[in-house]
């Protein structure tokens, strides 16, 4: 039996309905694709489509920045240490006018810079990262870096690290402290310095009264910070005459750290008995008044007088080649043998005796 005319209507109807819905499928994908996305090169969340080239590389440049040189641009070298998962893979120190390092195009690399001690030296803690040709995020201060392009560009924004200079102020006699190699007790006084007393640099502090000091630290130089991954307070005072110590950073106390040392830094600062830990996020930059550190300690039950001068010193933590140069660590010594400092101490003697 033949089709009604009704039937062959049904039939059309539908068939225009499925052209058109092909075709408006079709003007979708094409618009979703014509779009630009949301983000912008060098904002978070911007994603590079991957245009790779045939042979796979990408020559990769990266420039740093002191973000705290507000009056210029500030470019500077810092060596990188670039891992594919846990193979260190690339070496760049070249971070002023770079010539291009050759990398595989799609891979995650991970850069992991190394701090340097000294005036305006090398910190190891990214604070942001841009860039074109790739896909670029900032990991607990290292920066990853995936190619997407033939060239990848990468600016890094990293502080410059700084060396210290310190005041003591004696909360009972109410006066600042005199340094016994200078005869002015105003001055910031930086590493290796002898606190004597608010009298002169000649008269030894009184410990009659205790202990109870504010020391007023900053950086040095100009656009630096002092601060890197955060600073250890190491306390040298024999429990034999000092009671623990109470330690407040910016009027917050501090809590006993000793157990948060790694074992690199356990085996070098054996000698001290009490550590503490400034955060990472503590800014302590040129001018101002940086950050006040107060110690207090009384003598132990039973001891009349001093026998031993409190030494108060500060051991920056940073990112650092491993002894056999295959990875890249964390902390205030290396992991050598017989552990050295990586930032030079600063150390403070309380002369009480």
């Amino acid at each position: 039996m033949g089709k009604s005319k009704t039937d062959y209507k049904s039939i059309a109807v539908m068939m225009i309905a499925m052209v058109a819905a092909i075709g408006l499928a079709g003007y979708m994908g094409f618009f979703s694709m014509s779009v630009s996305p949301s983000t912008q090169p060098g904002e978070p969340g911007y994603t590079e489509l991957s245009t790779c080239p045939t042979d796979g590389d990408s020559d990769l440049k990266i420039n740093v920045y002191n973000p705290l040189n507000t009056s210029g641009s500030e470019n500077y070298d810092v060596t990188l240490y670039g891992f594919t998962g846990d193979s260190l893979a690339y070496t760049i120190t070249d971070t002023t006018s770079p010539t291009a390092t050759t990398v595989n195009c799609g891979e995650n690399i991970l850069f992991k810079p190394i701090g340097t001690t000294g005036a305006s030296g090398d910190k190891s803690y990214i604070v942001s990262a841009s860039g074109t040709g790739g896909d670029i995020s900032v990991v607990d201060g290292n920066v990853n870096i995936k190619p997407t392009k033939g060239t990848t560009n990468v600016i890094l924004q990293m502080q410059q690290h700084a060396t210290l200079e310190c005041k003591a102020y004696d909360n009972f006699n109410k006066g600042l402290m005199y340094d016994n190699g200078d005869s002015s007790n105003t001055d910031y006084e930086t590493d290796g310095v002898t606190w004597t007393s608010t009298t002169d640099n000649s008269t030894a502090y009184s410990e009659a009264n205790d202990i109870d000091i504010d020391f007023t630290c900053r950086a040095i130089q100009t656009d630096t910070d002092y601060n890197d991954r955060g600073i250890w307070v190491l306390i040298e005072a024999p429990a034999a005459v000092w009671d623990e110590p109470t330690v407040l950073l910016n009027g917050v106390r501090l809590a006993e750290a000793t157990t948060q040392l790694n074992n690199d830094e356990r085996k070098a600062y054996a000698d001290y008995e009490y550590v503490y830990l400034i955060p990472q996020n503590t800014v302590i930059e040129d001018g101002g008044d940086g950050f006040d550190l107060t110690v207090r300690m009384e003598l132990s039950e039973g001891v009349s007088s001093a026998t031993a001068d409190p030494e108060i010193d500060f051991a920056v933590r940073t990112q650092y080649l491993s002894t056999d140069g295959m990875s890249v660590k964390e902390g205030s010594v290396t992991d050598a043998s017989s552990p050295a400092q990586i930032i030079s101490l600063y150390d403070m003697t309380l002369d009480v005796t």
